[in-house]
C-alpha cells in the first residue's frame, strides 16, 4: 500500500511543489482545505505525515495541531510546518502546540527531497512492526 502524506497548504505554488517531489517518491499526497477535514482524513487515511504551511490563515495550524497531539490515535503521526523566516512567533506556537519539525520556507523547500525520504523510511519501519 502506498503511503500518503496529509497536505495543509492552499497556496498552490507550494502544493504543486510539495505534490512534485512526494510523488516522484511514490507518496500519495491529500490536500486539505480546513481543520475538519484534515481531522477526518487523518484517521481515515493514517498518513505517514501531515505537513502544514504555518502561515496560511485559512487554516488553522495551531488548532489542528492540538487536536492532532490530544488524540491519542492521531499523536503518533509525524508533523511538519514551514513559515516566514522572518515570523519567529509563528515558529514558537508551532512547536508549542506540538509540531515535531519546524522550518523556515527557506529550508523547507530544498529539503523536501530529504525529509519524505524520512517519511517513507519511517512509515516502512512502522509497518514492518
Amino acid at each position: 500500500m502506498k503511503a500518503s502524506v496529509l497536505v495543509a497548504v492552499t497556496d498552490l505554488f507550494f502544493l504543486a511543489r510539495i505534490q512534485r517531489v512526494a510523488e516522484e517518491l511514490g507518496l500519495t499526497v491529500v490536500p486539505v482545505r480546513n481543520v475538519a477535514d484534515l481531522l477526518t482524513c487523518a484517521r481515515s487515511e493514517r498518513p505517514a505525515a501531515i505537513i502544514f504551511d504555518l502561515m496560511d490563515r485559512r487554516i488553522d495550524a495551531e488548532a489542528a495541531l492540538d487536536a492532532i497531539k490530544a488524540d491519542d490515535q492521531l499523536k503518533g503521526i509525524p508533523t511538519v510546518g514551514f513559515f516566514a523566516h522572518v515570523h519567529t512567533e509563528v515558529k514558537d506556537r508551532a512547536r508549542r502546540a506540538g509540531c515535531d519539525r519546524v522550518l523556515p520556507r527557506s529550508v523547507f523547500i530544498p529539503q523536501l527531497p530529504h525529509l519524505l525520504i524520512e517519511i517513507i523510511t519511517s512509515a516502512a519501519e512502522g509497518r514492518e512492526r
